[in-house]
């Protein structure tokens, strides 16, 4: 709908089902990319901690709100042009 689709790309792959996440969705467009942006209830990030949170534990991609920020602030610094050149 609109350029958001249900689903992975390893739903094409051989992944066996048992491994492949449930309720992924990819964005498209433009406009579908600002729609999940805006609607963190249908599309967040929990999905990490199922897959990978598993064996590393939590991460900053799964964390949303206060956590999230908190975290974030202690490493965007890192992430500025001047710190990357």
């Amino acid at each position: 709908e609109g350029g958001v689709f249900r689903g992975s790309v390893m739903d094409w792959s051989k992944t066996p089902d048992s491994l492949k996440p449930e309720n992924l969705y990819g964005a498209v467009s433009f406009d579908a990319v600002n729609r999940v942006f805006r609607d963190g209830k249908v599309f967040n990030s929990k999905i990490y901690d199922a897959t990978i949170g598993l064996f590393i534990g939590p991460t900053i991609l799964a964390m949303e709100g206060k956590p999230h920020w908190e975290h974030r602030n202690l490493v965007s610094a890192a992430f500025k042009s001047r710190s990357l050149a």
